[in-house]
């Protein structure tokens, strides 16, 4: 079929301009127009679309803003945890380096010699609360009572524990 006879058939072949209602032949059709064409609902959904990406760009900036104030909270208190601990380490000769934080069931556990090499003490340390009270005295009886034992843990490469 030639490009000619192709454009008589569309005089045979009618349309409706949705813009404005009216019925059309194909061949008198204005391709282009200088009115933007209606919305439809695609272009709803690509608008929905994006004030959906334009939220989720807000809130993970939100959350990023968040997360960095609430790290420099954290290490605004853990400096003056810091401060308010190490004079009491200081007090008692103990190096800060020999300090580990496990904070439950007790504060810190301190490794007094570490730092030089070896070892002489292991002390617990921790705040002395009523609501702690029942730990720390289950904790004291068991080292009275000889309860105490060292296991050595090897992990190996592929991620298993061994015992030694």
């Amino acid at each position: 079929m030639s490009l000619v006879r192709v454009f008589n058939e569309f005089q045979r072949i009618w349309g409706i301009c949705p813009c404005c209602g009216d019925v059309f032949r194909l061949s008198d059709a204005k391709v282009y127009s200088t009115k933007r064409p209606p919305v439809t609902d695609f272009d709803r959904i690509d608008h929905e679309r994006a004030k959906l990406d334009a939220a989720e760009q807000l809130f993970a900036e939100q959350l990023g803003a968040m997360r960095t104030e609430a790290a420099r909270k954290g290490r605004r208190e853990a400096d003056k945890k810091l401060r308010e601990i190490s004079s009491y380490f200081a007090a008692h000769s103990l190096h800060p380096h020999d300090v580990y934080a496990l904070f439950d069931p007790v504060r810190f556990v301190v490794f007094d010699g570490l730092s030089q090499g070896e070892v002489h003490r292991v002390a617990f340390v921790d705040d002395a609360v009523p609501e702690r009270e029942h730990v720390h005295a289950s904790i004291e009886k068991a080292l009275a009572a000889g309860n105490i034992e060292w296991i050595m843990l090897r992990i190996d490469e592929d991620g298993r524990v061994v015992r030694e």
